[in-house]
């Protein structure tokens, strides 16, 4: 629902050229491990890291109108 609703959506698109973007599918036995590292908390789940990998935000299921602020707030705690 999100990757079709929320990501595509006109507030969040000024965003995908500011991250990197990785999705894995909890449902694939070969992503478990990362699964497990990422400490997956539902579906979806998304963390949102730093370059070097510290988690400064995590969401769940959202709006679009609230994903943009999120990811908003993101850049600006990473600078």
């Amino acid at each position: 629902m999100n990757k079709k609703n929320v990501y595509l959506s006109k507030e969040v698109r000024p965003y995908h050229d500011k991250f990197v973007w990785a999705y894995l599918n909890s449902d694939l036995d070969e992503n478990q491990a990362l699964l497990k590292k990422f400490k997956q908390e539902g579906i979806p789940y998304i963390q949102l890291l730093d370059k070097n990998g510290k988690v400064l935000d995590t969401e769940g299921p959202t709006s679009p109108a609230g994903f943009a602020k999120k990811l908003a707030a993101v850049l600006t705690k990473a600078k």
